[in-house]
């Protein structure tokens, strides 16, 4: 199967319930050990963003088990960087569980205005911000 198979396969299509994708999964779980382990200790790497946007498409939780094999597998490489996969969707409180249940650190996909993040009654973050993040490993 091609890169782009997969890349168009992996995160929509996929759920584990449905046996004809058996051998799809094999090979993603292959393939996302492949690329974690090659570059575990790799210090260009920041951190593994191993899903984007689980349960876009209108697939919703349908998408959790795959994400759920995706900590896994990437869990199994143990890679010295964090694993993450984008907060997005505030609709699907099964998979953003899951997410900062498991997530080394949290990341988002902000679709909505900056300063408020769409929020009518916050007030906007000024320009000009300081931000402290402190992460033990």
């Amino acid at each position: 199967m091609s890169l782009e198979e997969l890349w168009y396969l992996f995160p929509i299509q996929l759920t584990s319930h449905k046996n004809y994708w058996k051998d799809d999964y094999l090979q993603m779980e292959n393939y996302l050990k492949d690329i974690i382990g090659t570059f575990k200790d790799d210090a260009r790497v920041l951190w593994w963003d191993l899903y984007n946007e689980p349960g876009n498409s209108g697939h919703n939780a349908e998408s959790l088990p795959l994400l759920k094999n995706a900590y896994k597998w990437a869990r199994e490489v143990n890679p010295s960087q964090p694993i993450s996969s984008g907060l997005w969707y505030l609709d699907c409180p099964e998979i953003n569980a899951f997410q900062v249940e498991n997530s080394d650190i949290i990341s988002y996909h902000n679709y909505l205005d900056p300063e408020t993040m769409g929020n009518p009654y916050a007030t906007p973050i000024p320009k000009s911000f300081i931000f402290s993040l402190n992460i033990n490993f």
